[in-house]
């Protein structure tokens, strides 16, 4: 199962009134304030998201890791089957003992990765968001997010083939991935 969470401000790339010189490039700035932005923790696994969390501004530790326990870890289930390892990015915000102690209690394996597939996905959400919803997004991110993050995946090339790569399929774990275990091969 992979985890992370993203956040996206209400403001697009549409330009705002602006002047400048002639013969210059008239510069627009859109400051990023936490306060305007919403933020997304979501759990994928190789069909797809497994849960999402939407709050308004950002996640502190104590809410990553309220919302963890509450709706994440009941959904692992023990090693060997799918969804038995947890994969993180290296954020200080997943690195504390509380939280290795919770995952150890349901599963045996915990892994930092430093491109967490789930990051292609937040890429593809995020693209969805500003072909579709640009306008919307702003007045209404809860209810934009919740389409948005059922639609992102529904493309040809996501989902069960994102993770291929990664060695995950929807049986489980792909022994073509890895050729190196082959009988008689350490």
């Amino acid at each position: 199962m992979f985890l992370d969470k993203t956040s996206k401000n209400g403001a697009d790339s549409a330009r705002r009134c602006a002047r400048s010189r002639r013969g210059s490039r008239a510069v627009v700035r859109l400051s990023f304030a936490r306060k305007n932005c919403v933020s997304v923790l979501a759990a994928c696994g190789v069909c797809g998201f497994m849960y999402w969390e939407t709050i308004r501004g950002t996640f502190s530790r104590n809410r990553f890791h309220a919302t963890f326990v509450r709706h994440v870890v009941p959904k692992l289930i023990p090693w060997p089957l799918p969804d038995s390892i947890v994969v993180l990015d290296i954020a200080r915000i997943h690195m504390y003992r509380e939280l290795e102690e919770t995952i150890h209690q349901c599963v045996q394996y915990r892994f930092f990765a430093t491109l967490n597939p789930i990051e292609i996905v937040f890429v593809q959400l995020k693209r969805w968001l500003t072909r579709y919803a640009n306008l919307a997004f702003p007045l209404y991110p809860e209810k934009v997010l919740e389409v948005a993050m059922r639609e992102c995946l529904k493309a040809k090339g996501t989902g069960v083939n994102l993770f291929r790569r990664c060695g995950s399929g929807a049986s489980g774990v792909e022994e073509t991935v890895f050729p190196g275990r082959r009988k008689g091969w350490v």
